[in-house]
């Protein structure tokens, strides 16, 4: 079971369903990947939001990546935090 989920059900329906997840903001935290394609094949988003526990070279990479899928994305370490205004 992936730790973000809390039981084996949701996680079964998430992770294991073909359709994707679609949210406006999607965080990456504690180097829990390091290329953006698992992500690009689950989730459907709006901003890529690069967490600051994520090694500096590793926050670097995902962001040169997100520039390279024409992705929004922020980085906390090299942009500090994210304002949003609804």
């Amino acid at each position: 079971m992936h730790k973000a989920y809390e039981s084996a059900e949701v996680c079964a329906s998430v992770c294991i369903s073909s359709a994707k997840v679609h949210t406006d903001f999607l965080v990456v935290e504690e180097n829990a990947l390091t290329t953006l394609q698992p992500l690009l094949d689950r989730f459907d988003f709006g901003t890529l939001v690069i967490g600051a526990s994520n090694r500096r070279s590793l926050a670097q990479k995902l962001q040169e990546e997100a520039l390279k899928y024409r992705l929004h994305s922020h980085s906390l370490l090299q942009q500090g935090a994210l304002t949003v205004s609804w």
